[in-house]
């Protein structure tokens, strides 16, 4: 633990820390991602790989008619179609880009600035959790919410940018620390269960981590807080699952 006073002692407000953090989370992003990739209309940088298919997702997507499981793509890998959230197209940002696809130019994609955002909610997420750990000392704050924003293993996985929406673990980690002895549980069930919906249609596998600290809570919420009874922290549990 480093000693508060090799700090530095005079008073500057919460939200400067937090301005200047993001700033520069989201200008390391643009320096090291390239500012190319913030054009909605280059798609020239994720016509490769793993992200061509990504990209190519929601490209058919935007032009199929609604249907019922939403995502359905029956012109992908036709005859046998696909969904959207079997090509990693992030089925959350192509679901509410969808209704606009045809006033949108015709190579628009969301993935450049799907990632500009998701680096700013890593910061600030991470500047809510570190706050709820217990981190009083603004320097140390700081300091801390600038590690997640240079994360490697973020920088990493752009090139799976649904992969890169780690916002909605540092949120649920700081859903369950950041309740312990509150006054009022509801707006922290509220906020889990936005967390999970996220999560849910960003990809599956931070779903599944999403609900397992959901999960969790929730039986401290029983065993520990005293907020629910046993039967509660089942059908909660349940509704998690089923989000």
């Amino acid at each position: 633990m480093v000693p508060d006073s090799l700090y530095p002692s005079f008073k500057i407000p919460d939200w400067v820390f937090l301005l200047v953090a993001l700033l520069l989370g989201g200008g390391l992003t643009a320096y090291i991602l390239g500012v190319d990739i913030l054009d909605p209309t280059n798609t020239a940088l994720l016509l490769r790989g793993d992200i061509g298919v990504h990209y190519l997702g929601w490209a058919f997507f935007r032009y199929e008619e609604w249907t019922f499981p939403i995502g359905s793509i029956s012109d992908f890998l036709y005859p046998q179609g696909a969904n959207v959230g079997y090509t990693d197209s992030i089925p959350l940002m192509a679901i509410l880009m969808k209704p606009f696809h045809s006033i949108l130019h015709s190579d628009f994609q969301y993935i450049g600035w799907y990632l500009l955002i998701c680096q700013l909610l890593q910061v600030w997420t991470a500047w809510l959790l570190l706050g709820a750990v217990g981190i009083k000392n603004q320097w140390a704050r700081f300091i801390g919410t600038l590690f997640f924003s240079v994360a490697p293993i973020w920088y990493f996985r752009w090139v799976h940018p649904a992969l890169c929406s780690h916002y909605v673990l540092l949120g649920s980690l700081w859903v369950y620390m950041g309740s312990r002895d509150a006054d009022r549980y509801r707006p922290w069930i509220w906020r889990q269960i936005l967390l999970l919906t996220v999560s849910a249609y960003t990809h599956p596998y931070l779903g599944a981590m999403t609900l397992a600290i959901a999960v969790t809570w929730c039986i401290r919420l029983w065993r520990v807080d005293k907020y629910w009874k046993g039967w509660q922290t089942l059908l909660a549990m349940l509704g998690a699952a089923g989000i």
